[in-house]
Formats: C-alpha cells, sequence, structure tokens
C-alpha cells in the first residue's frame, strides 16, 4: 500500500503460498480527506471481478519511532483490512 498526502493505491494479491507466485486479484485508489473519509475503487485484471467500491476510514498511530496507518473498509458485506507500518 502507499500512502500519500492526500491518496492512498495499491495492490491485492491472492495465492504466494507454498512457493507460487501471488496473482494481482485487484488494484485499489482513492483520495484521502481531512476526517480520513475514503472511498476505495477496486479494478481487477481479471474478467470474473468486476470493478467496486468501498468506503471507510483510514486510522494513524504513532508510538516511539513507528508509524501505523490502518484502512477497514465495508459495502454492509465484505470488510476489507489493510495496514501498513514503517519507522518515523
Amino acid at each position: 500500500m502507499d500512502v500519500g498526502e492526500r491518496d492512498i493505491s495499491g495492490t491485492m494479491c491472492i495465492g504466494g503460498a507454498d512457493n507460487e507466485e501471488p496473482e494481482i486479484y485487484a488494484h485499489f485508489s482513492s483520495p484521502l480527506d481531512d476526517e480520513g473519509a475514503l472511498a476505495v475503487t477496486f479494478v481487477s485484471p481479471r474478467e470474473d471481478v468486476p470493478e467496486f467500491v468501498l468506503h471507510g476510514s483510514a486510522f494513524e498511530l504513532q508510538a516511539g519511532t513507528n508509524f501505523a496507518r490502518t484502512l477497514i473498509l465495508t459495502d454492509g458485506t465484505t470488510v476489507v483490512g489493510f495496514a501498513k507500518h514503517q519507522p518515523v
């Protein structure tokens, strides 16, 4: 996940266990507003996965020299979470 000052983007992969190459499931992106609200659009290279949008919030936490941003997204049925941790 890449986090800019005003947006987020990244790639969701599936597989990768047992020395298999992971498969790209979808690319995602969203602008990030001042309150951390998101409307994330997911676009998949797979023909069996239509474009979809999930809504949610971004949360930030700094503890010592570590920084974390977590996204919790849902459409009321599906819940997706992403986290990025890095040194400050």
